[in-house]
């Protein structure tokens, strides 16, 4: 299946910026529901803040299998947190925009595409860059957007909050060493708000992120069209899924979407191992077989821990790892035939995806059960930011804002 449009519109240059394969998802929904016109040409960069080289590589790797028939795409660039650095190195800002801008391979973009800038600060330097591009928003998660300053303050608690602010005063102390007068350096640190938004599920954390801001909602049949083409081209995913399936035929078959709160430092890694379990035990009967999908950011071994504790019990699949960073949207033939567990953004994206109602265990008891108190404002915001919405959803006539928070 191959993507088209119809719209007629003067050549543009696009750069997409995003930090995950689902993004992508949500990037190309945003310019296919735009007036774009055949001889556009998109540029994808790929860059997430400390992230290693060789997971730049398999994330390549990914969007070009993703992208495939997209013939708009023209060039994939990846940039590492280290070529990011050397490329700001030096006194003169113009320098470094001239590096970013030869390692792209462009001059200038007519529109940027982004997902939010709580991303240690390459989309500011991209801006920096580009300050004459127009700034299209298509939101985290498929269409969930927020201010820097809002989430910030959410998570800004305890050692949170000095590392927050340990980062902040570091980054001041690097700009006042630059000594910099050919630009206002103050892009680097202050919000930068878009010029529209391009959201598949609008759903404002704030509840002022969109006030005042244009926003079109990406129609569902463009939304499909894309997430058609993208598992056209996985063939190998497809080919994997079609061979689970054919190998547990009877019995109850579960899928548990799993998080990387230990990696992130939000909860120790033991008592997220026993929190899995907790649940697998909940909310599967025994003998059934528990299909472990991993988060992409994961690193410790939670899935052997959780076989090694409930195998006698179960039958823990784990899912193969070298398709952990293809998005969990992209496994439709799995979704379709297991019951799903999970305490994070699919709650919605698969209700909206392919009407797949959720199992989830996260309430407000189980928060203050199993997280750090200094977290439980944070985790209660975010789990909110799915269930609010999907509550709203089937009544939803596809046009404005889905769900709009409030500032406390």
């Amino acid at each position: 299946m191959i993507l088209k449009r119809d719209f007629e519109k003067k050549y543009l240059t696009n750069l997409f910026y995003i930090l995950s394969p689902t993004h992508l998802i949500s990037a190309l929904s945003a310019y296919f529901s735009m007036q774009q016109n055949e001889e556009d040409k998109i540029v994808i960069l790929i860059h997430w803040a400390n992230e290693e080289e060789l997971v730049l590589e398999e994330l390549n790797l990914v969007i070009e299998n993703m992208v495939k028939g997209v013939d708009y795409v023209k060039k994939i660039v990846t940039i590492s947190f280290q070529e990011k650095n050397r490329m700001l190195y030096g006194k003169k800002i113009k320098s470094s925009i001239l590096r970013l801008k030869t390692y792209i391979g462009y001059d200038n973009f007519d529109m940027i595409y982004y997902p939010h800038d709580m991303e240690g600060g390459m989309f500011r330097f991209i801006c920096a860059s580009y300050p004459n591009s127009e700034r299209i928003c298509f939101g985290d998660a498929l269409g969930g957007v927020f201010e820097r300053s809002y989430n910030t303050r959410l998570i800004s608690q305890g050692v949170i909050k000095k590392i927050y602010h340990y980062f902040a005063l570091k980054l001041k102390e690097i700009i006042a060493k630059l000594s910099i007068k050919t630009i206002d350096l103050s892009i680097l640190l202050k919000e930068i708000t878009p010029h529209k938004a391009a959201l598949i599920i609008p759903v404002d954390q704030s509840g002022y992120f969109l006030k005042n801001l244009p926003l079109l909602v990406c129609p569902k049949e463009k939304v499909q069209l894309v997430i058609n083409t993208m598992n056209d081209n996985l063939v190998q995913i497809n080919q994997y899924i079609k061979l689970l399936l054919s190998e547990e035929k009877i019995g109850n078959r579960y899928l548990l979407i799993t998080d990387n709160f230990a990696e992130v430092n939000i909860m120790e890694f033991e008592k997220e191992v026993e929190m899995y379990c907790s649940i697998i035990n909940d909310c599967c009967p025994e003998n059934s077989v528990i299909y472990l999908k991993s988060h992409p950011g994961e690193y410790l071994p939670r899935n052997q821990r959780i076989k090694e504790i409930l195998s006698s019990k179960y039958k823990i699949i784990e899912l193969d790892i070298k398709y952990k960073r293809y998005p969990i949207e992209l496994w439709k033939e799995l979704l379709l035939n297991v019951n799903i567990i999970c305490m994070s953004s699919p709650i919605l994206t698969l209700k909206y995806l392919y009407n797949i109602d959720v199992i989830n265990p996260m309430d407000n008891k189980f928060i203050e059960k199993w997280f750090p108190v200094y977290w439980w404002n944070s985790i209660k915001d975010g789990i909110s930011l799915q269930l609010e919405p999907l509550k709203r959803l089937n009544s939803w006539n596809g046009q404005g804002v889905l769900y709009s928070g409030s500032r406390e």
